[in-house]
């Protein structure tokens, strides 16, 4: 799956459900497999359009087609690498879905509209753009966040402010 639009397209281009939620999908290190790197995995994700959600997930019952979602790979990296649209609710992988997940996970959400950000938006600098009555923050216990239009549309202006990376 191609990566798709700038995260500038992305703020001009408004062709979203009203009603859409928001959430956060957090990648930590016991995500991870051992092998890849953290971002390296999340972006293999991202490229075949499928994220996997485990069983105990909190908002997994909530995800519906058309949520707007941000990637973040929490620590020690604490950095959103991309958005994406949901294209599905969670459901268990079909028999050809689960030939192409490249994680190990049984289950998860099909993606749609993803976009990369190259390079990654730091969360302290979407944080410093927050208004602290909104009580935003770095570190999760959970992989799917629900978050404010606020917050989303904060990490989406500052990903569409930043310069692209040259190395």
């Amino acid at each position: 799956m191609p990566f798709l639009g700038c995260a500038s397209e992305i703020l001009q281009s408004r062709g979203y459900a009203p009603g859409a939620a928001h959430y956060l999908f957090n990648f930590v290190k016991g995500d991870a497999a051992k092998g890849p790197a953290l971002r390296e995995q999340a972006a293999g994700f991202l490229r075949v359009g499928m994220w996997g959600i485990d069983a105990d997930e909190p908002h997994r019952n909530a995800l519906a087609s058309g949520d707007l979602i941000l990637i973040y790979l929490g620590a020690p990296e604490r950095e959103f690498i991309g958005r994406a649209e949901l294209a599905s609710a969670v459901h268990d992988w079909t028999p050809s879905e689960a030939q192409v997940y490249p994680g190990d996970s049984p289950r998860g959400v099909l993606l749609a509209r993803v976009e990369v950000w190259a390079p990654p938006v730091p969360m302290n600098t979407v944080l410093s753009q927050i208004d602290p009555a909104e009580n935003a923050k770095a570190e999760f216990q959970v992989g799917v966040v629900r978050i404010t239009a606020s917050e989303y549309e904060t990490a989406l202006a500052v990903a569409a402010g930043r310069a692209p990376s040259t190395g």
